[in-house]
């Protein structure tokens, strides 16, 4: 961002809403009206326009704001504010209740009679918008007020977007990566993960009741599909030189948001990857033909993954956890009194060690293997 420029006192009326607010969902109409009343009603106001109607508007925190785009009725004393559109709002609803068809009772109270009832906005002016994705990354995506996750991988595309597409796209990813002040790779997997979405977008969430832009968890979203297998699955490897996605699988896409987001009546309610930690296990089991089988005819993650080689290495994996915290206690106990709770529970260890020797001796089917 260049340095900005100093404060200008602009009229409240000359300020626009910003169009291309990462935060705005694509289903939202794009006009000022649509644009204010959303804001108002999911961006919680309240306090901003109690705060403005008792104290003023504070120079200190200035909105910044771009021309706005020439065109029928525009001229060169209108402003698109490019950050600060929840504070607009706020000061336009003061200056103007009528613009909800409905105003809450708490904010009617605050705006009938008001202390301060600004016309005159504090604004730094940009030359262009570009000047203003630095700043913006700074804020929303790496500082105090982040953006919900939705929200930072839109800024991403839209940074992605001014970049030249004569470049690589690995130069082009790292360039919005300097711009908001990340890792090249997780700029990367914010715009893949907001390329497939847009997908899922396209398809109405799958009429998956409740999934929606507002209430996907886009963070999991974008975690499943930073796997490897994952991404495999739904045809991400096929990635364009441009950054373009056109080889996805839509069918598995369709089954990796049924997994990730569709409530599974048949048994918790939730959905059959309830947690983001369990990721990893539907990792192993798309890669695994009969435990995709069996999470396709139903079965729970649970029961699939133990049908794939990732449930065999985890369980090795326990065994040598076990032994290595079994050998320190054994290193141990010539030092330590008599303890009836500890006896109790070498006592289950020792059972649980007969029990797990005599099944895997079991599976040999070798008398001469008994445990």
């Amino acid at each position: 961002m260049k340095k900005p420029q100093s404060i200008t006192f602009v009229s409240l009326d000359t300020l626009f809403l910003d169009k291309e607010n990462p935060r705005l969902p694509t289903g939202i109409e794009r006009s000022q009206q649509a644009m204010l009343e959303y804001l108002a009603e999911t961006a919680s106001i309240d306090e901003l326009v109690s705060s403005i109607a008792e104290h003023g508007y504070f120079p200190g925190e200035p909105l910044i704001a771009v021309p706005k785009e020439k065109g029928p009725g525009n001229n060169n004393n209108t402003w698109t504010v490019v950050e600060g559109n929840r504070r607009l709002v706020a000061l336009k609803i003061l200056q103007n209740p009528g613009l909800l068809p409905t105003l809450p009772a708490r904010i009617k109270s605050l705006t009938d009679n008001p202390r301060h009832k600004l016309d005159d906005i504090p604004v730094i002016i940009l030359d262009k918008r570009d000047d203003a994705l630095s700043y913006l990354g700074y804020r929303h995506i790496t500082g105090i007020k982040e953006w919900p996750p939705l929200a930072k991988a839109r800024y991403m595309q839209q940074i992605f977007e001014r970049t030249s597409a004569e470049n690589e796209v690995n130069d082009r990813h790292r360039e919005v990566a300097n711009v908001i002040g990340s890792r090249r790779d997780h700029v990367k997997r914010n715009l893949s993960a907001l390329s497939v979405y847009k997908l899922v977008e396209e398809n109405d969430f799958y009429n998956i009741s409740g999934l929606g832009e507002e209430s996907i968890k886009f963070a999991v979203f974008s975690t499943a599909l930073a796997d490897t297998r994952i991404a495999r699955f739904v045809g991400l490897a096929n990635e364009n030189e441009d950054g373009t996605m056109d080889g996805l699988n839509h069918r598995h896409v369709q089954e990796l948001v049924e997994w990730l987001f569709k409530p599974d009546n048949q048994f918790s309610g939730k959905a059959k990857v309830a947690e983001s930690r369990e990721i990893r296990k539907l990792s192993a089991v798309v890669e695994n033909e009969v435990a995709l089988r069996s999470l396709r005819q139903g079965a729970t993650l649970q029961f699939a993954w133990q049908q794939t080689e990732g449930f065999h290495k985890e369980f090795i994996h326990l065994l040598f956890q076990a032994d290595t915290a079994l050998t320190t206690a054994a290193g141990l106990v010539a030092t330590i009194d008599f303890d009836e709770n500890a006896l109790e529970i070498a006592r289950r260890i020792r059972e649980n060690i007969r029990l797990i020797g005599n099944n895997l001796a079991d599976k040999q089917k070798s008398p001469d293997n008994e445990f």
